[in-house]
């Protein structure tokens, strides 16, 4: 909400006190000033003090909690410098939030959270991909898309790419199994200071003016360089500490690796955390992407043996070894029944130790070599069940499966109530075998004799798991004392690093004096104070006196829902949810699930109430329930189930959704009949007035009618004779349906489309039996009717069943999300386990493709693949089937789920629209659209300027028959 009045700020704020457990509201009338004072100068709707908000988009993936009193939303730098010079009146703390995946409780603030908006989501290519300019809004993954047809990447790689943004990747300076981070590749930075100072160090004219404003704050940071390069023993222990891996702290390097202040000002930015300033733009330089790679599982009696291993392969050097990730017996044995492992995993004794090892070439020649070298050099120390190398990619996917299922295997099998936590240190390499021996001694000794090593070898770089309650104060105290004698044992030990990636948040903060010792903390207390005197940048984060501030404001996750309890928040699903920019992630939904089963737990069902009045929008209606969150989650979990199981509760199944079911043969006809009766009233009053008429009744629970509403889909396409055809075609509803929109030139419906690509095609289909009171059973399913749906569908796969002499037929399913629940439903009864359901894209590259003849189109498409046909690993054959078609397939990114979801196109038109939201800019030069779900090509259409169709009806358009069949 916009907040324009101060005494309702004021009002809002002392009341979010309330909501908030184990946590004092800090500097409470300041902030309502200050946003008082801001409120105006910002969009409506950037100030939010919705409570259930508050609390569900504070999290991040760390294991602390902090509540927010206000989250601001702001989409350019003009706009920070409001809100820096508000912040500095009236001396209240700002902390910068993008994707929240960092894990050490860098992006928790109890004062105001400034979350990013998508204005800063841009990017620019230079120099034929060497460089790649980003807004701090954009992803890793993202940005690794946009480079890879120049065969690029940007240098870091951390684990969470996919969901981690640029600006948190260079706030943290994250790095990964590559070794390199963006310090390293730092070309040029576009940054603001505490006080709205704008530096772009790539714009002369920009500097020019900032070394003269600044000459002062620039004459002291080389005066702080000058002190620590006085000190040979200083700048000694500093170069050597950053010949390791080393995010604690300031980057205290750039006083030493660079003469001009300005640049040492930008690279002390990276791995600042947010406490220095804000980075608004950063110019990298990529990587060249290895056009050829291979792989191997290398198994090693020990952990003796394979540090040994390590040190000899650290001897080749980063361009024969690109990456060599070990794994300890424990991770091993977390990981060996896990699907997708080598079967070798599930036989290892105790005691064996793993090395992942991969290398990559510009030749095949070359690759051949560096394969032959690190043989050569890891032979004495491996052991024969080793997994050779390889340069198949699905077995090289096996072996990474290894390591990338670690993680998901301890956060599924932890004990509810407890989080999984990873501690992230590193050691000279030479001493590996050392360290990691007195780490598992260490971790064995406190009672964590479970815990999983893994880590970057090369690097000396491990992490550590381990799950990890707070509920009780004995659960703290162990806590306590592990994270002493872990501090002891790195730095008193090994002197390595207390954070090589993960960035010193919260959790190392008391510790940064210890590792470094005091000179250094003084420069870094120095240069604190010099770009932030005020305190204001993300107040007790890198830098806080309180020795024990790691073991306060600690997460708690209560056991509240078994759907959901598994949950680790550590946000990887958020990327992909449609309802992300309009409501709420589907984090932030076990959030407020979690957050309101405490509120009933300790009798305050009063503040549950309050909270219920906007968890029902916000939570429930505009979840799309679509499932593709748990595509990325690592524990599986699939919010919707949380969404339908919520409205099932809500409104129990009755006699409406019986007969519905019952009758549905009536159900279909009725809405076709609405649907010509809708195209009758737009002809009479026009389909944009019908539209604007029917989104202002949106409002008191009136659908809305879109102007690319479908037409009545009128009859089927003649079947062939029962007996003896080729495949099954089950038509879904929807397209029993819905026809073209009225602007399309073609004005056939989908089962015509498919009976002119069988004709071609020489193959014969048969419609299931009943086929009018058919339905897969999703539309009860998404509204929670969980009996109703599972009667529809089991009516369904019976006659499928029977109708393809039990499997022998394939069946084409025309829709992808009827496809997708249809395959869910068989795959629970081994009585369907023969049967071929395929979707539209799958069934046309093994029965169609074989007996037509192609000639792709010249123009560029846009290609739409749905949630479903992801969820069911059918997107791969979407595009091979796309690209067969057209020389040019647009699949624009960030959009994942359309937000159609079945009806809420029509019921919640603003999800949608949130969802599709960058999807017109990116399909600008397509000449059409094509998907494979009927619903979701209506708001695609809706929201993109092209008719989006089914990918079936360009085959038919670009195929003729084979001349020799």
């Amino acid at each position: 909400m916009a907040m324009h009045d101060n005494q309702a700020t004021a009002q809002q704020t002392t009341a979010t006190g309330q909501y908030i457990f184990r946590q004092s509201v800090t500097n409470a009338a300041a902030i309502a000033a200050f946003a008082h004072d801001i409120s105006p100068q910002l969009p409506a709707g950037a100030l939010n003090t919705n409570p259930l908000d508050l609390i569900s988009k504070s999290h991040d993936a760390s294991f602390y909690q902090l509540i927010p009193q206000l989250i601001l939303r702001i989409d350019n730098v003009e706009q920070l410098q409001q809100v820096l010079t508000a912040a500095q009146r009236y001396q209240v703390g700002l902390t910068f939030r993008a994707a929240g995946t960092s894990l050490s409780g860098q992006t928790l603030t109890d004062q105001v959270l400034v979350q990013l908006g998508n204005g800063f989501c841009y990017s620019k290519v230079e120099q034929d991909g060497l460089l790649i300019s980003c807004g701090p809004m954009v992803r890793g993954g993202d940005a690794n898309s946009i480079l890879k047809p120049y065969g690029r990447m940007i240098a870091p790689v951390p684990a969470s790419l996919a969901s981690a943004t640029i600006g948190g990747i260079c706030a943290n300076n994250a790095s990964g199994m590559n070794a390199l981070d963006t310090y390293q590749v730092l070309h040029a930075i576009k940054l603001v200071l505490a006080d709205g100072t704008v530096l772009d160090s790539a714009n002369p004219t920009n500097v020019a003016a900032f070394r003269q404003h600044k000459a002062e704050l620039l004459a002291d940071l080389s005066a702080v360089a000058a002190t620590l390069r006085s000190d040979a023993e200083l700048c000694s222990r500093i170069r050597r500490k950053y010949q390791l891996k080393n995010t604690t702290g300031y980057g205290l390097r750039a006083l030493l690796d660079f003469d001009d202040p300005l640049q040492m000002l930008c690279h002390l930015m990276i791995g600042s955390e947010g406490t220095l300033g804000f980075i608004a733009e950063v110019t990298q330089r990529t990587i060249a992407l290895d056009p050829y790679s291979a792989s191997a599982f290398l198994l090693f009696q020990d952990l003796q043996q394979a540090g040994l291993a390590v040190q000899a392969l650290s001897q080749l050097g980063r361009q024969v070894v690109g990456a060599c990730e070990l794994l300890d017996d424990k991770a091993l044995t977390a990981v060996r029944y896990q699907v997708g492992v080598p079967p070798v995993v599930a036989g290892l004794e105790a005691g064996v130790t793993a090395l992942l090892v991969q290398t990559g070439a510009e030749t095949t020649d070359s690759l051949a070599r560096q394969i032959s070298l690190i043989e050569q050099t890891i032979a004495p120390f491996k052991d024969p069940r080793s997994l050779a190398f390889s340069t198949d990619a699905l077995v090289c996917q096996q072996y990474w499966n290894v390591r990338k299922g670690v993680f998901p295997a301890v956060g599924a099998t932890r004990a509810a109530g407890t989080t999984a936590l990873i501690e992230d240190v590193c050691y000279p390499v030479a001493r590996l075998t050392e360290a990691l021996a007195a780490l598992r001694t260490l971790l064995n000794q406190h009672g964590y004799a479970d815990a999983v090593i893994y880590g970057h070898a090369l690097d000396g770089n491990m992490h550590f798991i381990f799950a990890q309650g707070f509920s009780t104060e004995a659960d703290k105290h162990r806590y306590q004392q592990l994270i002493d004698a872990v501090v002891c044992h790195v730095v008193d030990g090994f002197d390595g690093s207390l954070k090589a990636e993960h960035g010193t948040g919260r959790n190392m903060a008391p510790f940064v004096r210890r590792e470094w010792g005091d000179k250094a903390y003084a420069a870094m207390r120095r240069i604190k104070q010099l770009l932030d005197p005020n305190g204001i940048l993300n107040p007790g984060v890198l830098l806080n006196d309180d020795p024990l501030v790691h073991l306060k404001q600690l997460k708690p996750l209560p056991i509240s829902n078994p759907l959901i309890d598994a949950c680790i928040e550590c946000g990887f699903c958020e990327r992909v949810c449609p309802s992300r920019n309009l409501t709420m992630t589907p984090r932030q939904r076990i959030v407020a699930n979690r957050h309101l089963a405490t509120l009933d737990a300790e009798g305050k069902a009063e503040l549950s109430a309050d909270l219920l009045q906007h968890h029902d929008y916000q939570a429930i209606q505009t979840c799309a329930a679509c499932g593709l969150c748990a595509t990325q989650c690592p524990v599986g979990i699939n919010t919707g189930d949380l969404t339908r199981q919520s409205r099932s509760l809500a409104q129990p199944e009755g006699k409406v959704s019986q007969a519905l079911a019952a009758h549905f043969a009536q159900v279909t006809t009725i809405a076709g009949v609405g649907l010509t009766l809708g195209h009758a009233t737009a002809r009479i009053v026009g389909a944009g007035r019908l539209q604007r008429l029917t989104q202002r009744l949106h409002p008191y629970g009136s659908p809305v009618w879109l102007s690319t509403m479908p037409t009545s889909a009128g009859a089927l396409a003649p079947a062939d004779d029962q007996n003896d055809v080729d495949f099954i075609y089950l038509p879904s509803c929807v397209s029993r349906v819905m026809g073209p929109q009225t602007d399309n030139p073609d004005p056939r419906n989908l089962t015509y489309i498919v009976r002119a690509l069988a004709d071609k095609a020489g193959l014969q289909f048969s419609y299931p039996a009943e086929l009018a009171s058919q339905c897969c059973g999703l539309p009860f399913q998404s509204k929670g009717q969980f009996h109703a749906a599972a009667a529809k569908s089991n009516e369904v796969l019976a006659a499928l069943w029977q109708q393809s002499q039990q499997g022998q037929r394939p069946v084409l399913v025309d829709t992808s999300p009827c496809a997708h629940k249809l395959l869910e439903d068989a795959a629970k009864d081994p009585r369907y386990a023969q049967l071929q359901l395929l979707e539209p894209a799958s069934f046309a590259l093994q029965y169609l493709l074989p007996r037509l003849q192609v000639t792709p189109t010249a123009h560029s498409i846009a290609l739409h693949q749905t949630c479903s046909s992801r969820r069911m690993q059918a997107d791969g054959a979407q595009l091979q089937l796309a690209s067969l078609l057209s020389h040019n397939v647009v699949v624009p990114q960030d959009i994942h789920c359309c937000g159609f979801a079945g009806d809420k196109g029509f019921q919640l038109p603003e999800l949608n629209a949130a969802a599709l939201a960058p999807l017109q800019s990116q399909v600008g030069s397509c000449q059409g659209g094509y998907s494979t779900s009927r619903t979701c090509e209506i708001g695609l259409s809706a929201h993109s300027g092209l008719i989006y169709q089914s990918l079936l009806q360009l085959l038919d358009q670009q195929s003729s028959a084979e001349l020799l069949r």
